[in-house]
């Protein structure tokens, strides 16, 4: 019996094994960029002012969409870096996630605790990062989504080697490195770079260190482009638990740390990476299933088959967040929750459910301007096999939605203008305004369900609100009640009923 499979499986199929190969044979180096060398820039080095007008487009984008939600996550990809003069990363690029609801766990001396936790706090955003040098330690935390995006760097100051030199002793001072131990894969990059300088001792080692953590774990944007999120609202409709969703990704990251401080992380370029990391913590609320065979390291193309469904890749993982957070239909909805009972309690606990309004698409930017320290003249080829799945994200998008990728990437005021304003998949009040017909059409159809059956009750009372929600949020976008007297009035509407 012969199966229909899509052209979006065949794509994905032929990536993952290209992906798992690539991952089982290749050896990265860790070399310091060489600074008696002079930069030549491409031509085509975005305007400052487009840099600048870019960003602080998508800053009040935030503003906005952080008065809307107080918790949510960002899961995001970007290209693979490489140095102006040497070296270059996984070549099908980085996965990291963002977190708003979550603090760095200190000690004492206020420097993180290790392994790394994180802890509930408003307003918090930490960015959480998987890098394939880490031995005893899964994830890296990095507080403050300017730091974990930027480096806190200016979007219209050329990148140099002082800015990079800037952000080491950041991290340094912050203490994001410490105690993490790595592979000695990566040990012998440091050896050898140390022959290489004629530099050797502690000092020296902690900068090789955070040079290496630069444009992976922290201040991604310097160093990838393509550089693209979708963010996961987490906020429960239960008033006595609306941060419960947030803290229990927290609870799941914490644990994962433990783990690999007691017994050790193993990293695996095909089913444990950085994708995986971001995969299983959504899954840790019930967002889609599990990854559950992480263990070992696929040796040969059986292996590889035989494990398909646990290979995740950072653009594919970003867009079939999208796809999963946007893809309602009711139908399937009450069956899965009627045949799942851990997930219809904690649905009922918290008033959260996977599909909703605010899963949105965000191109954060192109490379950063005028960089001295890694390379940007092949941007767009950096970005290609992005380009590709999202073509093929485009065809799996629910009804409706207009998920869009520019191309070629990085075309200046264009790129900007004519991606954002309107798309439902980026644009918050088109997305608010297609979600509150899209409740309507949906309590609609509860209508033919059994009035009697307690997983319809609360999926009604749910979308009730859900609607209720829209519907005030829509006026207010819609007569641009933003500035900072409007927050209360842009909050989600509080609920009593649940």
């Amino acid at each position: 019996m012969f199966l229909r499979i899509n052209k979006l499986f065949h794509f994905t199929f032929a990536i993952k094994i290209i992906f798992t190969l690539n991952n089982v044979l290749a050896v990265n180096s860790f070399p310091l960029v060489n600074k008696t060398q002079t930069v030549d820039y491409a031509p085509d080095e975005l305007d400052p002012v487009v840099m600048k007008s870019y960003r602080d487009y998508t800053d009040a984008s935030n503003t906005i969409y952080n008065k809307v939600f107080d918790y949510y996550a960002e899961i995001c990809a970007g290209s693979i870096w490489q140095k102006r003069f040497e070296g270059t990363g996984g070549t099908y690029g980085h996965s990291f996630m963002m977190l708003r609801g979550a603090c760095i766990k200190k000690a004492k001396g206020g420097k993180p605790v290790f392994p790394h936790q994180l802890e509930f706090c408003e307003g918090g955003v930490v960015g959480v990062s998987t890098d394939y040098v880490f031995t005893n330690i899964q994830w890296l935390g990095s507080e403050g989504r300017d730091f974990m995006l930027y480096g806190n760097h200016p979007a219209d100051v050329p990148f140099t080697r002082k800015a990079w030199s800037k952000i080491q002793k950041q991290a340094q001072y912050r203490g994001i490195l410490d105690h993490v131990e790595y592979t000695s894969q990566a040990e012998d990059g440091y050896k050898s770079v140390s022959r290489e300088l004629g530099k050797s001792g502690q000092k020296f080692r902690e900068a090789w260190k955070h040079d290496e953590a630069i444009g992976t774990d922290f201040a991604v944007g310097t160093a990838r482009g393509g550089l693209s999120c979708t963010r996961v609202p987490l906020v429960g409709n239960n008033p006595e638990n609306r941060s419960q969703v947030v803290k229990d990704v927290i609870l799941y990251l914490n644990d994962l740390n433990q783990v690999a401080g007691q017994k050790g992380y193993d990293y695996d370029g095909a089913v444990n990476n950085c994708s995986t990391t971001v995969h299983n913590s959504l899954a840790s609320i019930g967002f889609w299933n599990n990854i559950t065979n992480t263990e070992g390291h696929p040796s040969n193309i059986f292996d590889i088959l035989g494990r398909m469904n646990d290979i995740v890749s950072p653009f594919n993982e970003m867009a079939l967040t999208f796809k999963e957070g946007n893809n309602l239909n009711t139908h399937n909805l009450i069956e899965s929750l009627k045949s799942n009972t851990k997930r219809f309690q904690y649905f009922k606990k918290t008033g959260w459910l996977p599909q909703q309004f605010g899963t949105l698409i965000e191109i954060i930017h192109p490379l950063h301007y005028k960089n001295e320290v890694f390379n940007t003249s092949n941007r767009t080829h950096y970005v290609s096999l992005a380009h590709e799945i999202w073509d093929k994200a485009s065809q799996i998008a629910p009804p409706g939605f207009d998920l869009i990728f520019p191309q070629p990437l990085g075309e200046g005021k264009e790129f900007r203008q004519n991606t954002v304003p309107g798309s439902i998949s980026m644009d918050l009040q088109a997305n608010v305004e297609y979600w509150k017909e899209r409740y309507k059409m949906v309590l609609e159809d509860l209508e033919y369900e059994n009035p009697s059956d307690e997983v319809v009750q609360f999926l009604k009372q749910y979308f009730e609100q859900k609607y209720e929600q829209t519907y005030i949020l829509n006026l207010h976008l819609i007569t641009k009640k933003v500035a900072k007297d409007k927050v209360n009035s842009l909050a989600l509407p509080p609920m009593n009923k649940w």
